[in-house]
């Protein structure tokens, strides 16, 4: 299925205020910079620090699948002091399977056809990531390397990505040798295949031949994702606090974008697109509607309804999970963010059938012509 379309000029997403310029009387006296002098900061406020022994609490649950630390103690942070949040999260599940399963109504805004603002706006207003987007660039983003190695025809890195709001969570980045920028893909994991999801889509989800093929390829590995308590705990006392796993999703992969940016500054990337398999495709369904203006293109081989409820327990088929994506407010609009033929839509775009089982070869054209202007490097 091949459905491109071309990038319309938007108006851009806020990034925290600027400052005034200095008046004239105010501007400081400006020494022009030594050879051995750094390049000035960026304002991103991003820092790179080396710590190959940096310690990670998910490192001793063997990895991020079942880690929900962060995300527990941020529904406490978000939870308004009246709420009990205990007692909402055990009511949670019977909450939403009644939903499920039509004894609570849950009705679609079928009749509600927004333009791009206005679904950009809606979908962030009920993510509740207005404050988070608009303050990116001034919270600071630590990204800790504890691994670099270099391989014949690329360099692996392996960081912690911390973040005042949503903890720290990991990141492996593969950059292609290259004499000049490259353009930079951000892959969004499904559930893991394996103990180890990103590795999943480097190998069952054409990661590594995106490398290959000259594109650098940064793969997030998502926190609470095990399709049981761990990921119904975390998601269930985000939806309580006013928050949900889409919307911190959403803003790990912004985080990610934001690092790519300092990149870009730095000359080593031109241009980012997205990827997302499962469970990342559907959070990047709603993320491309906010940021239409962050991203280049997009690739996604699943939607959903955003209401997931399933079992989760071998020995108990009665005792159900809620799965990440799901959030009732999205529910109400999942039509109109699914919706890929809408104008509404102005990123660069192909679908794919679930799982990428033709192979990458549909993907590549699609991004040799958005991020590359049709010419593949050799």
């Amino acid at each position: 299925m091949r459905t491109w379309i071309g990038l319309m000029t938007m108006p851009l997403l806020a990034c925290g205020p600027a400052a005034p310029p200095p008046t004239i009387e105010e501007a400081p006296d400006v020494e022009e910079p030594r050879e051995d002098e750094e390049p000035p900061a960026s304002a991103l406020n991003v820092e790179v620090v080396d710590d190959p022994d940096a310690v990670w609490a998910c490192d001793a649950l063997g990895g991020p699948t079942t880690c929900a630390g962060d995300y527990l103690d941020l529904a406490a942070v978000l939870a308004p002091p009246e709420l009990d949040l205990d007692a909402c999260v055990d009511g949670a599940e019977q909450y939403y399977v009644d939903i499920v399963d039509g004894r609570i109504p849950l009705e679609e805004e079928e009749d509600w056809f927004p333009s791009a603002d206005e679904l950009a706006d809606r979908v962030t207003e009920v993510l509740g990531l207005r404050e988070w987007i608009d303050g990116i660039d001034d919270r600071p983003l630590v990204l800790t390397r504890r691994m670099q190695r270099t391989h014949e025809t690329y360099v692996e890195e392996e960081f912690l990505v911390s973040d005042p709001l949503v903890g720290t969570f990991e990141l492996r980045f593969f950059r292609p040798f290259s004499d000049g920028p490259v353009p930079a893909l951000i892959g969004m994991p499904g559930h893991p295949l394996s103990d180890d999801q990103t590795e999943d889509f480097l190998h069952e989800h054409h990661g590594y031949t995106y490398l290959e093929h000259g594109y650098a390829v940064a793969v997030l590995g998502f926190r609470a994702y095990d399709s049981g308590r761990a990921e119904h705990d975390a998601g269930v006392s985000l939806l309580c606090a006013g928050s949900s796993l889409t919307a911190v999703k959403n803003y790990e992969v912004l985080l990610v974008h934001k690092y790519l940016r300092l990149l870009e500054e730095q000359g080593g990337v031109d241009g980012v697109g997205l990827i997302g398999h499962s469970g990342g495709s559907v959070a990047g369904n709603a993320l491309i509607r906010q940021v239409f203006d962050r991203v280049d293109a997009y690739v996604t081989d699943l939607s959903s309804s955003y209401m997931n409820v399933q079992p989760c327990d071998s020995r108990n088929p009665r005792v159900e999970c809620v799965i990440d994506e799901t959030m009732p407010a999205l529910y109400r609009i999942h039509a109109r963010i699914n919706d890929f033929n809408n104008p509404t839509l102005t990123v660069p775009y192909v679908e794919q059938e679930y799982g990428y089982p033709d192979g990458p070869g549909e993907v590549l054209d699609f991004l040799d012509d958005v991020l590359r202007g049709g010419s593949e490097e050799e």
